[in-house]
């Protein structure tokens, strides 16, 4: 996976111990779909509803415990996959107007 200088500087924990456990993660993840690099990202969803396993428990706190924090915006509203619904007010504060076609 080829990364940037800014990615290899935090996957060698230049950045601190949090952003390195993200990288590995991320270089772990890309590694397994054969990603050519990173791409740019506006915000994350943060599954809110998802079955919590032990290494799930395990992996926040190990996140909690080095201070972990979101660097893009988060949300974990559970319309956000229907972004189509004029009634939902919360994605527009996020990412603006919707562009009517």
């Amino acid at each position: 996976m080829d990364l940037t200088s800014v990615e290899r500087d935090m996957l060698a924990g230049r950045d601190g111990p949090a952003k390195q456990r993200a990288m590995k993660g991320l270089v772990q993840l890309g590694r397994a779909f054969a990603a050519p690099r990173m791409v740019e990202i506006g915000y994350a969803h943060i599954h809110a509803g998802m079955a919590l396993y032990l290494e799930d428990v395990e992996l926040m706190e190990e996140l909690a415990a080095i201070d972990a924090r979101m660097v893009v915006p988060g949300e974990s509203w559970r319309g956000a996959k229907s972004r189509q619904r004029t009634d939902c007010q919360y994605p527009q504060r996020l990412f603006g107007p919707r562009a009517r076609p």
